[in-house]
């Protein structure tokens, strides 16, 4: 593959996203909750493939009249050295969270060899959103400002769990104190979920 690490979603994983989409559009009628107006999203395809899917269930438009996918470097994954093992091991990495067999976080490369990529800055492996924009048409706000990670991310200079929750959390802060009273759709990774959960319900670290 091109791109190993940003990989789209497989049949399943958009079944997943369609019924995620429906799952959330009926949470909100349950609570009286007004329709989803704004859409935050990763810049890793299968998170705007995810968002497109749960948008269709939510019953917006996938032409942008009903609402952009806004994506921002603050939703992508964790920049860890478990998601470079994912797929950065020529000939071995798998797309296993972690790494492939004997090759885990931790474990010695053994001479194996890092795809280049591996060393590049972060933030420069995300397509940008003009490039987003033109795989997804209009879903995509392709003039969104979006920001680049705090520091420089690469093997060997991984972030940090307390990173990413300062991230997201951060970013859930910034998106309620600008848009008070909206519905609105984040679409990330399992871990910045998880922190992005815990922020809203105001659990510390740990908790």
């Amino acid at each position: 593959a091109q791109r190993p690490w940003d990989s789209p979603l497989t049949v399943k994983g958009k079944e997943q996203a369609k019924h995620a989409g429906l799952a959330v559009k009926e949470h909100l009628q349950r609570f009286g909750a007004a329709p989803v107006t704004r859409v935050f999203c990763s810049p890793l395809v299968r998170c705007l493939e995810t968002a497109a899917a749960m948008m269709q269930s939510l019953g917006l438009a996938l032409d942008g009249t009903s609402a952009k996918i806004q994506v921002d470097t603050c939703l992508s994954e964790t920049v860890s050295e478990a998601w470079y093992r994912s797929w950065g091991i020529v000939g071995l990495s798998d797309s296993t969270w972690g790494g492939p067999k004997g090759y885990g976080v931790g474990e010695p490369l053994d001479g194996q060899t890092l795809r280049d990529e591996a060393h590049w800055d972060a933030s420069d492996l995300y397509l940008s959103n003009e490039q987003l924009a033109r795989e997804f048409g209009g879903l995509v706000d392709a003039e969104y400002p979006r920001s680049r990670h705090k520091r420089r991310y690469c093997w060997g200079s991984y972030e940090t769990k307390e990173e990413t929750r300062a991230r997201v959390g951060g970013f859930c802060e910034a998106v309620q104190q600008r848009y008070p009273g909206e519905t609105i759709l984040l679409v990330s990774h399992g871990g910045p979920v998880m922190y992005c959960y815990e922020h809203l319900l105001g659990l510390g670290h740990g908790s």
